[in-house]
């Protein structure tokens, strides 16, 4: 898949299809390492950094790739079962509309809705005991455990896996100063507006900021940086690209605001 990946994503798909006999796939959501980060942070788990690095690990588990896979399919099920509610009602177009700007999916506003009030409509998630089912592609014969990603397993998990393996914590250690680099840089090259796009757009994209975590430096560096790309999109004609990052801006205002308290 991570192979696939590289070829683009039209190709990765269709990798994806084949490997899960499910013929096309229409609708798709994916993040990367910060949004992945932004989600944990807007469904309110208090230690983000923790619980991905748990949901990430396969080092240490009896069941490897096959374990991790399980523990990130089990944390979807639960948080679709335990969360689905907050998505209904006025307050859930305003939660939809952050999550949709946070992550990146060709499903629109109005196909998540159809979704969310069809399930509603029947009853989900109480109307049966399996009403998220999980399947394990594999013919290997494992016992796999169940580990939710709740405060203590995440805790125990990843002390044992520091035990054996050592200490990851640094990963994000720098990212703050890095990003000001990358902004000075940018800043250098204004008169070239193509140039400050190609430094910045994959920062913004990937909502890279998401990773730092105190606040008001976040949000700090999000703006410059996003104010100098709004600049250089206007000079390039890119105009239209203004009125998505307001939005933007606006669903990280929750997410940072949910971080904040």
């Amino acid at each position: 898949v991570a192979n696939a990946r590289a070829l683009g994503h039209k190709r990765f798909l269709e990798k994806v299809a084949g490997i899960t006999h499910r013929g096309s796939i229409p609708y798709y959501v994916e993040v990367g390492f910060s949004q992945a980060m932004g989600v944990l942070e807007f469904l309110g788990y208090e230690q983000p950094v923790s619980t991905l690095q748990f949901l990430r690990t396969r080092k240490g588990l009896p069941g490897g790739d096959l374990q991790r896979a399980h523990n990130q399919a089990l944390f979807m099920k639960e948080n679709m079962v335990e969360r689905f509610n907050l998505l209904t009602g006025a307050a859930g177009e305003v939660l939809l509309d952050a999550g949709l700007r946070l992550v990146s999916t060709n499903l629109t506003k109005d196909a998540c809705l159809a979704m969310i009030y069809g399930l509603q409509k029947q009853g989900f998630p109480h109307h049966r005991g399996d009403a998220v089912r999980l399947r394990l592609l594999s013919p290997q014969r494992i016992r796999l455990r169940e580990m939710p990603a709740d405060s203590m397993t995440v805790a125990l998990t990843l002390k044992k896996i520091r035990r054996r393996v050592g200490n990851d914590d640094n990963e994000l250690a720098g990212l703050a100063d890095r990003m000001r680099n990358i902004h000075r840089l940018a800043r250098k090259d204004s008169t070239r507006p193509y140039q400050v796009i190609h430094r910045l757009e994959r920062i913004y994209n990937q909502r890279a900021w998401i990773q730092i975590q105190d606040i008001d430096e976040r949000i700090g560096i999000r703006d410059t940086l996003m104010q100098l790309l709004a600049e250089a999109y206007v000079k390039v004609g890119r105009e239209d690209e203004l009125a998505e990052m307001e939005k933007v801006k606006k669903a990280d205002n929750i997410i940072s605001r949910s971080k904040g308290k």
